[in-house]
């Protein structure tokens, strides 16, 4: 099961605490402004798009709280660089309950980032997510979380009407919290 929707325990007001925090590669005015579009038309489309968390490519995630990863990734953060990147096609998580999202075109610098990520949290004894881990991780940009399968071929038929690949930059790092969709920590990518 994802994290966001992993269920710890619940709330006073019934609501799950799914305790998750997501480091998380945010991308450029000009591509974010072209996801929100292509989001724009799904909701046209009556498809109900992803629009608690800002365009990004989430690198990982743990089910540990903010306060736990938060100093852990504070020098990551910093040392991210910024990665060129082309969102290339279109994917769902079958299994997921109805994700569908936007797949960036793979790149050596993508993947490295990643894998270094990941080790920098496991040596910070960060328990990363069996789903994020390099040799499991689908890297992609969500469109939309809760897409019936009925609905597939409207997805397909509104993404279709865009020219691929969507171009643009990953330029911030971000701890995301999962359960509220809050920017925990956000800084440029320098390194």
């Amino acid at each position: 099961m994802p994290w966001w929707r992993r269920q710890t325990e619940t709330q006073d007001d019934g609501r799950p605490d799914l305790m998750a925090c997501g480091l998380a590669l945010l991308s450029d005015t000009e591509l974010e402004r072209r996801v929100d579009e292509l989001q724009e038309s799904l909701r046209a489309a009556g498809i109900e798009p992803e629009t608690q968390y800002p365009p990004h490519v989430t690198l990982w995630v743990s089910a540990a709280t903010e306060v736990r990863i938060a100093p852990a990734t504070a020098s990551l953060l910093e040392a991210l660089p910024p990665i060129e990147v082309a969102l290339g096609s279109l994917g769902c998580f079958a299994d997921e309950g109805g994700v569908v999202f936007l797949a960036p075109l793979p790149s050596a610098e993508l993947l490295n980032v990643h894998a270094a990520t990941v080790a920098h949290a496991q040596a910070s004894t960060i328990d990363v997510d069996p789903y994020y881990l390099p040799d499991a991780w689908v890297p992609h940009c969500t469109l939309a979380t809760v897409v019936d399968a009925a609905r597939m071929a409207d997805v397909v038929r509104v993404v279709s009407q865009v020219r691929f690949p969507l171009r643009g930059r990953l330029v911030e790092g971000a701890l995301i919290d999962g359960t509220s969709g809050d920017v925990i920590d956000r800084r440029p990518c320098s390194g």
